[in-house]
C-alpha cells in the first residue's frame, strides 16, 4: 500500500470524510480581503504568476473539518 494510502487510511478513520466543491475566483473575489491573503501566501511559497493558480483537481484528503492536499512531488516518491 502506498504512503498517501495509508494516510489517507488514517485521517479517514479519525476524522471521517466529506466532499467539498471547489473555490472559484469569482467566488474568492467576493471577499477581497481573502483574495489578498490568498495571493499573498501563494507570493510567498514561491509562486510567480501574476494571480494565483485556481484550476486544481480533487482534493487528497477531503473531511468535514478539513481539507488534506498533499505534495506528492516532494512527500511521497
Amino acid at each position: 500500500m502506498r504512503k498517501e494510502d495509508i494516510l489517507k487510511q488514517v485521517v479517514v478513520q479519525e476524522y471521517g470524510e466529506k466532499k467539498h466543491q471547489k473555490l472559484t475566483e469569482s467566488q474568492l473575489l467576493l471577499s477581497p480581503d481573502l483574495y489578498e491573503e490568498v495571493k499573498s501566501m501563494y507570493k510567498e511559497l514561491g509562486g510567480t504568476l501574476e494571480k494565483p493558480p485556481l484550476r486544481f483537481g480533487s482534493w487528497d484528503i477531503p473531511t468535514p473539518e478539513f481539507i488534506l492536499e498533499l505534495d506528492e512531488e516532494n512527500q511521497f516518491q
